[in-house]
């Protein structure tokens, strides 16, 4: 997937944000280059083997300020995960604690999971914003997740980003298609500068959530959320969850 940028427009942007280019820290017709933990390449971004190598040989923490050092550490590569606040809530609830770490089966299973997610995670295609987006999500009792995505030029569809979060203490009490149209609002806001402006399609696996945003006369939050997504303009499909892998994962978490 190609951004449509060449290295003329590149520096044109560059000096009309009056910027300046040190030569000895730039790099010209390199196919890949490594910063700030990550790869960049032509294809998109993806994480750097020596930094996922340090998550990877991490100890099993056995102190709060350790446990809160490797979320610290995993957390920077979160876009990269599914789900990625759901799988580490059982470590984000050890840190409330002031007593001695109680590690435990789940504990254990969250800390092993992050690692193996790290180490198989996906290349994110570059947004190419000539193209449309797709925005897929999905919600469950243990919190929201979504994924942006983009199709390719052989219908294939390449991740962009992935977001997760935990719930508020009034929204674990959602009914679940409130709680499925909660998640395609909190995605939609966090990726308004990609989305607002242009026809894109949101995809769920609640078919109900369909009828829902055609409610004709809403009242309470469900009013203030639709018009909320009126700003945007889109379709809304229903994709069944087995068939919804992107996002679906976190449904399974909870089983």
């Amino acid at each position: 997937m190609r951004s449509g940028f060449s290295s003329k427009q590149v520096f044109q942007c560059i000096e009309n944000a009056n910027l300046k280019l040190n030569p000895e820290k730039c790099f010209f017709f390199k196919d890949h280059l490594k910063f700030l933990g990550y790869i960049v390449t032509n294809q998109g971004i993806q994480t750097d083997p020596d930094k996922i190598k340090k998550i990877v040989e991490y100890p099993i923490p056995t102190t709060i300020t350790q446990v809160r050092s490797f979320l610290g550490i995993a957390s920077y590569y979160r876009r990269f995960i599914k789900n990625f606040a759901a799988i580490a809530r059982p470590l984000h609830d050890q840190t409330k604690t002031k007593k001695k770490i109680p590690w435990t089966q789940a504990t254990t299973a969250s800390f092993e999971t992050l690692k193996k997610l790290l180490t198989t995670a996906p290349v994110l295609a570059r947004p190419d914003f000539n193209r449309s987006f797709i925005l897929v999500t999905d919600a469950s009792k243990l919190g929201l997740g979504c994924v942006l995505t983009q199709l390719d030029d052989d219908g294939k569809e390449h991740p962009i980003i992935y977001a997760s979060r935990g719930l508020k203490p009034n929204e674990s009490n959602y009914a679940p298609t409130k709680l499925e149209c909660l998640a395609v609002i909190w995605a939609v806001k966090l990726f308004r500068p990609y989305l607002l402006g242009k026809k894109f399609m949101i995809i769920t696996d609640h078919s109900a959530l369909t009828g829902l945003l055609k409610t004709p006369n809403p009242t309470g939050i469900i009013a203030r959320w639709i018009v909320t997504l009126s700003e945007y303009d889109f379709d809304i499909k229903y994709r069944p969850g087995r068939v919804n892998e992107s996002a679906d994962f976190l449904s399974r978490l909870g089983h």
